[in-house]
């Protein structure tokens, strides 16, 4: 019974981080080579090909385009039981759009919206 209860409370964490968004402060991952910010922990990989960003509102920083996927719980044994949204942005308008199009959980009136990034490393 404890086990079902931890694992209700982090399904619920999830979700609520999921909601919230990337808003200004919010951190993630800047790929250089495919243009992609994911919004999933922080921290710097190989030089040159990611480093971190934080999400501004001054509109002279870099823009991108904000959209939401999914990435699926895995549990015991790798066994997935459940998806959870995590936000991810593109550097152009169309490749955000594209990438919308090519899911089927997106809706249509949810179009990208953008933000401004900067590094922070």
């Amino acid at each position: 019974m404890m086990t079902l209860r931890v694992l209700v409370m982090v399904l619920l964490a999830l979700l609520v981080a999921g909601c919230a968004g990337a808003t200004t402060g919010s951190q993630g991952w800047f790929d250089q080579k495919s243009g992609v910010i994911y919004f999933v922990g922080a921290g710097c990989q190989p030089p040159g090909r990611q480093c971190v960003v934080q999400v501004t509102d001054n509109p002279q920083d870099p823009p991108a385009w904000l959209t939401e996927t999914r990435v699926k719980i895995r549990g015991a044994f790798g066994i997935p039981y459940g998806q959870a949204p995590v936000d991810i942005a593109f550097v152009s308008q169309a490749a955000c759009e594209r990438f919308r199009a090519a899911r089927s959980y997106t809706r249509p009136d949810e179009a990208c919206r953008p933000i401004h990034f900067r590094s922070v490393n």
